[in-house]
């Protein structure tokens, strides 16, 4: 394997960043590599070795800017809880959990979060789920987010998200399995149809994907939870059980006001 130059440069500069090394330094410890033309796998093998540090300080480094922060998460918070989004559960008004689910309708662990969450609710009240529906696994996962807010605008977001779970397969949602479900649960489907296309929910699904990047959100079921009155605020990713949901309620509201 051969490196050019500005390959190897930029690398050694990345990684002198990383461990506080100045570019001066830098430069005098790599000048006998950078006067010649290419790089030799020697020469790269022999750099690394003297330099174990640089190169798993600068791994580290770039693996923690990769994680969600919650501080960025609690100052997007106003963002995050958007009614304009799906939502289930007590008023907003009348909650004193506010939980954003971001979960993508092709996520086997989105799919099996469902019941014990719904379960939980049955005898926690006082919660309001916010639902970020995105598209992060399969190509068709925009369009069955898309068709789920548009069977929220008919009052029916629930039964639509539910069948669709149900209806969750390897190789994706069809344009017949949504029309199968908007029918099967009662909607108008000629207006369903038509929301689904709108500019409108297309600029919900926007702002959804938007927040993925700025908040590095790196898998599905995604949540952050947030106390309204306290405002004391927790994110969680991964599968969910009833113990793991209640778990969470009770981080919340355990709290202490900040």
């Amino acid at each position: 394997m051969k490196l050019t130059k500005s390959l190897i440069v930029c690398i050694g500069l990345y990684l002198a960043a990383c461990v506080g090394l100045s570019q001066n330094a830098f430069a005098e410890e790599l000048s006998p590599i950078l006067s010649q033309n290419t790089v030799s796998d020697d020469q790269i093998s022999k750099w690394v070795e003297d330099h174990p540090d640089a190169i798993i300080k600068s791994i580290n480094t770039y693996m923690a800017k990769q994680q969600p922060s919650l501080t960025e998460f609690i100052l997007s918070a106003d963002q995050l809880i958007d009614e304009k989004h799906p939502s289930l559960g007590a008023p907003i008004s009348q909650a004193d959990v506010i939980i954003v689910e971001f979960s993508d309708f092709n996520c086997r662990y989105c799919k099996e979060a469902e019941e014990p969450i719904h379960t939980k609710m049955e005898t926690q009240k006082g919660v309001h789920i916010i639902y970020r529906d995105i598209s992060f696994l399969h190509p068709s996962s925009e369009g069955a987010a898309l068709a789920a807010k548009a069977a929220d605008l008919q009052g029916k977001y629930r039964e639509f998200r539910s069948a669709l779970f149900a209806a969750q397969k390897q190789a994706g949602f069809t344009e017949d399995d949504l029309k199968s479900i908007a029918r099967n649960i009662g909607l108008d489907v000629a207006k369903w149809d038509a929301d689904r296309s709108s500019d409108y929910l297309k600029g919900l699904i926007k702002e959804d994907m938007e927040l993925v990047s700025k908040l590095r959100i790196g898998g599905t079921p995604f949540f952050f939870g947030w106390m309204p009155l306290t405002k004391y605020a927790l994110i969680s990713q991964g599968a969910v059980t009833e113990e793991s949901f209640e778990s969470i309620l009770n981080e919340l509201r355990s709290s202490k006001a900040m």
